[in-house]
Order: structure tokens, then C-alpha cells, then sequence
């Protein structure tokens, strides 16, 4: 597992082929006529949600194995359907835009710098960098346990399953590792993210297209897609504290592919606007409900985006039912039903969104670095003297002054008139701007009752989706001037605002990964976790220390070792609303009492195998007839239970 492409790489390419590629084309079959890069792009993200599906569905019933019959008909399907088209293929008609294509390799490649060295093999270790890296690891975790067993049991909590959280992109990956037999963690943040990253730049060509708008249109998006971020380091400098990147607040758009389930669904959903556009435009019921299909899911890939997508399909078929056009409301509702059965079954415990009034904002003020809490502190002085105007327009300061340095060269989608609005169908508005609106409120006003202040992902997912309205004004606006120079000088005061924050982001993925600041598991570590992996029992528990059991990046212990961990991650499984405080205690006591018959017993008790003991930790125990030392290097000792 390098970072160079092995053999793998090229399975990799078939497997995609034969499980999204094709599956999608024949869905799609003369659908999209003869638009090359839209049959690409929608065919491939349709075969990704099938692919989903049919692992969801495959998995829950016991019969995984029908995985691979599918993969036959579909492909017979397909060859039937594609004979002649096959023969005479050729790509004479095939036009390539160099700029957009440069665009989109450009931000592909860069991008990708926040994960390709996520789980390298070296001299020194296994190596995981740059961006999100607990959360990575979790991820590469919980996948590794999708392969294993269906439905997924949490990988820090042994006989625990997965609740409460969106587990589609694991599956896709965990289904075509298991199928095609292609390494797991090089398939989750390389290859993978390759794929998903070509197809979102490529995406916003095919919107561009099919909404007939001119290429600035389509150049501009895919830019914002690949390059969008804040502008909190204007706010730094104007407060006289340089050009400082160190406050972020919403993660920018180079660290999407960081998250799979942000990276796949965000992906689906730019794919699914496509065939949303044709249904409207043709009033195609066939499309329609395809592109529902992909709405819907969108809530087990990604619950904020499932939102955001079910809101605006919601507000779609109020605007049919208002014109009385009732076979438009057959999209909706079987978006609406999908989301519904992937909520129910995935996420029904997570618990509802709490108020939390205006907090996000004033937490924001109060920020540190940013030299302006004072503002906040004036606020609620006025607030104590109940000069409740002078209250109303201070929070009203802090809301703008949120947005405007969060999202950045976004707010141009602001700059909209009638015109401008109407080279977008209206339903399609209708679509986007009930979701931003609804994303923008879940995202400022509430907190979750499991997850906290976790409800920012509403905001990011807000953030990117509404850089169709930025790219929609550029194109507007630029294209009414006339004079050559004055458009390039104002394109490129944009992208001078647009892009400093991923130009650093991304100057610093290749700063940790030459200093190879990340996450490194020695190999003296390796070799402790490949004895638990080859020399114990495939159902053997392992306890682990306890801070080690509470920190998120620990969790590779699940999927390096191979074995069931009592308790790892503890924290994440926290916001998955998992019990934690009960195995945290019984840690605590087995590590640290000295009264060898309570240890004994809790280890039996709950059926521990063998504790993992690092350099440097005192295991109380040690010396206990109950536990064997069986494994000791440098790094880490294990002893078994006996």
C-alpha cells in the first residue's frame, strides 16, 4: 500500500466499470442521448447509489452473495443493449475543452493531497495523513467491519451495532473490496476519492450543459467546487494580524474528499441535479423517479445532505401540486419514501434538533484570535440594561459578519435579479433555495440532541451546494460587460479572494507530508498488532488502555489487530448515542485496581481475551495468576487471559 498506483489499481478500474459504469449506463439506456461526459458522470454516480442499494438490501436479508449475479445480469444487460454502440465506438465526436479540462485534473490533483497518503506503508510505519485523520481511521474502521459482517457492528464496541449514523459510503467501498478483492484502505482514500473527485469537477460541466448556459458558467463552479473557502484571514489582517490562516471555522471545499460520507454524497447530489434538470425539462416520470431514487438515499450516505435534498424535492412537489400537475408529485414522494426507510432503519434514535437561539454567532465573536470579543461583551451589556434594540442590531452584525467571512466569495450567489434567476428552471430554484434557506436555519439555530454542535455540517453542506448561485452571478454579470479586460480583471479578483484558503490548505498537506506530521503506527507497534492478528483467536476480545480506548485515532487497533475491541474510540461512539460510561469504568478498574479478584472477574465477566498494554503504562494486574505475558517489544506488551 504506497502511494504510487500497484496492480490494484487497475482492478480497481474494473471493478468501477463493471459495478457503477455499467449498472448506471443501463439504467440509463438512451436517456441522456448521445452527451458522452453526461452519460459518464450521471451513469457512473447512478451506479454507485444501485451499488449501495443492492448491498443494503442484499446484506440486511443474509444473501450477500447475490452481489455477484447482479454484477452478471447487469453487464449481459448492458452488452445486449450496446453491441452495436460498442463496435463502432470512437471518440471523433468527443469534444475536449482544454481549460475545463485542466480545471478539473488541476483540482483532482491537488486535492487529493489531503488523503492520498492515508495508510502508506514506509520505512518507519503505516503513515495516515493529512486531513480529518481520526476520523479517517474511523472510517477505514468501520469499513473493514462492513466487510466482515452486515449489518456493521461498531469497531470500538465489541457485540455493539452500528446506530445513528450514515454508513453508505462504507459500504460501497467495503462491498467492492469484498467482491473484487481490491486492498480496502488504498480503495477508501485513493482510488475512491479519485473517482469521486474527477466526477464532481466533471459534474459541473454536465450541469453547465444541460442547462444551456455558456462554459463560464461550468469553469466557475467546478472552481468553487475544488477551491472554495473562507475569508477569516481577511478579517485577521484587517485587524492588523497579517495574512493568518490558523482560524477556520467550516471546513473549505480541498478538505471534502477527507470525509467520505460529505465526498459521496455531495458527488451524488450534483449527479442527481442533472437528471432533477431533464425530469423538469422533459417531464420525464422515468427520470423523475431515478432521480428521487438518488435524492433519497442521499440520507444514508449523508444525513445534512438528505435533508437539504428531501427539503427540496419536498418544496418541488408543492409547487406541482399547487399547478394540479399531480403526476409530477410521483418523484417526491418515492424521494420522500427512500429517505424515510434509510432514516428508520439508520438513523432513528439519533434525536431530534434542540434550539440553541443565536449561540454559533456569539461563539464566534468571542473567538480569541479574532480581536473582536469585545463586541460580544458590549452586546450583553445591552442586554442586561434591556436596550433590547441596540441587542437586535448587534446580533444582527454578528449573523453578517459570520456569513460573510465563512463563506466567502459564496455570498456572490447573493447578487441575483429575475433575470439571472431565470436561467435556471424555476423548479430547480425552487429545489436549491428552499434547501439552502432550510440548511442555513438547522445550521445557525439548533445543536443535535446526539452530535452536539455537529449541525455545522448543515452549513457546509449550504456552503457548497450554493456555489451554483455564486457561479450562476459571475456568469450573469461577467457576460454583460463587454470589454475582454474588464471580465478577466474581474474574474480575477474573485479567484484572488477565492482561492487563498485552499492554496494554503493544500501547501500544508504537502508540508505534513514531508515532515510527516500525521499519524505514524511504528513498526514496532505493526508487529504487536500483527501477533494479536495471526497468533490468537479470530473471536478474541482485546481491552485496551484506557486513554487509548477514549481517543478516536486509536480505533486502528480494530482493523490491524483483526479482532473485536471491547472498548476503542469512545468518544465517537458517544455521538453515535452508544453507552460508553459502564466499559470506561470496567477499563479503568481492570488497568488500575490492585484487588486481583475484582479484575479477574471483570475479565471473565465480560469475556476479555487479551489486554493490550503500551510502553509506559501500568497495568496493575501484571503479576496476577489470571494474565500471561505472551507478546513484549519495545512499544507494547500483551498479556492473555487465562
Amino acid at each position: 500500500m504506497g502511494i504510487f498506483p500497484d496492480s490494484s489499481f487497475f482492478l480497481f478500474l474494473i471493478a468501477a466499470f463493471l459495478a457503477f459504469y455499467v449498472p448506471g449506463n443501463v439504467f440509463l439506456h438512451k436517456k441522456l442521448e448521445h452527451n458522452f461526459l453526461a452519460n459518464f458522470v450521471i451513469g457512473t454516480t447512478l451506479g454507485i447509489i444501485l451499488w449501495s442499494i443492492v448491498g443494503f438490501v442484499t446484506g440486511y436479508i443474509g444473501l450477500r452473495m447475490l452481489m455477484y449475479p447482479y454484477l452478471f445480469l447487469t453487464f449481459v444487460i448492458w452488452l445486449k443493449l450496446n453491441f452495436r454502440s460498442i463496435s463502432n465506438f470512437n471518440l471523433k465526436g468527443v469534444k475536449v475543452d482544454i481549460l475545463s479540462a485542466v480545471i478539473v485534473v488541476v483540482g483532482t490533483t491537488l486535492n487529493l493531497s489531503a488523503v492520498w497518503y492515508m495508510g502508506v506503508y514506509g520505512p518507519e510505519g503505516l503513515f495516515f495523513c493529512c486531513r480529518g485523520v481520526p476520523d479517517a481511521i474511523y472510517h477505514l474502521s468501520l469499513t473493514d467491519q462492513i466487510i466482515k459482517n452486515f449489518p456493521p457492528f461498531e469497531p470500538g464496541m465489541t457485540g455493539m451495532l452500528v446506530k445513528n449514523y450514515h454508513f453508505l459510503s462504507n459500504l460501497v467501498v467495503a462491498d467492492l473490496s469484498r467482491v473484487f478483492a481490491v486492498d480496502f484502505i488504498s480503495l477508501q482514500f485513493r482510488y475512491m476519492n479519485l473517482l469521486l473527485a474527477i466526477l464532481l469537477g466533471s459534474s459541473a460541466f454536465v450541469l453547465g450543459n444541460l442547462l444551456k448556459l455558456k462554459i463560464l458558467f461550468s469553469r466557475m463552479l467546478a472552481i468553487f467546487l475544488y477551491g472554495s473557502g473562507d475569508i477569516i484571514y481577511l478579517l485577521l489582517f484587517l485587524r492588523g494580524k497579517g495574512f493568518d490562516f490558523s482560524v477556520t471555522i467550516v471546513d473549505d471545499a480541498t478538505k471534502l474528499l477527507a470525509g467520505p460520507p460529505r465526498a459521496f454524497s455531495i458527488v451524488v447530489f450534483f449527479s442527481a441535479l442533472g437528471l432533477l434538470i431533464l425530469w423538469i425539462k422533459k417531464k420525464d416520470l422515468y427520470l423523475g423517479i431515478l432521480a428521487g431514487l438518488m435524492m433519497g438515499v442521499l440520507v444514508g450516505f449523508k444525513i445534512y445532505t438528505g435533508i437539504f435534498a428531501v427539503i427540496g424535492f419536498a418544496a418541488v412537489g408543492i409547487y406541482y401540486l399547487a399547478k394540479r400537475e399531480f403526476r409530477m408529485l410521483i418523484p417526491p414522494i418515492c424521494s420522500a419514501l427512500v429517505a424515510l426507510t434509510y432514516f428508520v432503519i439508520v438513523n432513528r434514535d439519533a434525536g431530534a434538533l434542540n434550539f440553541s437561539g443565536l449561540w454559533r454567532f456569539e461563539n464566534f465573536i468571542l473567538h480569541s484570535k479574532l480581536l473582536i470579543s469585545k463586541l460580544e461583551y458590549l452586546r450583553f451589556e445591552s442586554l442586561m440594561a434591556e436596550n433590547y434594540l441596540v441587542v437586535f442590531l448587534f446580533e444582527l452584525l454578528f449573523v453578517l459578519t459570520y456569513f460573510l467571512f465563512l463563506f466567502g466569495t459564496i455570498n456572490l450567489g447573493w447578487l441575483q435579479n429575475k433575470k439571472s434567476l431565470k436561467l435556471l428552471p424555476l423548479p430547480l430554484n425552487i429545489f436549491l433555495i428552499n434547501g439552502i434557506i432550510l440548511s442555513v436555519i438547522f445550521g445557525s439555530l439548533f445543536v443535535q440532541a446526539t452530535g452536539g454542535a455537529n449541525t455545522i455540517q448543515f452549513l457546509i453542506s449550504a456552503f457548497l451546494i450554493g456555489s451554483i448561485y455564486a457561479s450562476l452571478s459571475v456568469y450573469y454579470w461577467v457576460c454583460k460587460i463587454r470589454r475582454k479586460i474588464i471580465k478577466g480583471a474581474i474574474i480575477f479578483l474573485i479567484l484572488l479572494f477565492t482561492l487563498p484558503r485552499a492554496v494554503h490548505e493544500i501547501w500544508q498537506n504537502f508540508t505534513f507530508i514531508e515532515a510527516k506530521q500525521g499519524v505514524m503506527v511504528n513498526n514496532e507497534q505493526l508487529e504487536a498488532l500483527r501477533y494479536i492478528a495471526q497468533k490468537t483467536p479470530a473471536d478474541s476480545t482485546i481491552l485496551l488502555e484506557p486513554w487509548i480506548a477514549e481517543e478516536e485515532q486509536f480505533i486502528y487497533f480494530a482493523f490491524l489487530a483483526n479482532r473485536p475491541l471491547f472498548l476503542a474510540s469512545a468518544g465517537v461512539l458517544r455521538d453515535h448515542g452508544q453507552e460508553t460510561r459502564e466499559r470506561k469504568e470496567i477499563n479503568n478498574t481492570i488497568f488500575n485496581s490492585s484487588d486481583g479478584k475484582l479484575v479477574g472477574d471483570l475479565l471473565d465477566n465480560n469475556k476479555i481475551d487479551y489486554v493490550y498494554v503500551p510502553k509506559g503504562t501500568n497495568f496493575a494486574s501484571y503479576n496476577k495468576p489470571f494474565v500471561m505475558e505472551v507478546f513484549k517489544n519495545p512499544q507494547a506488551t500483551i498479556y492473555a487471559v487465562n
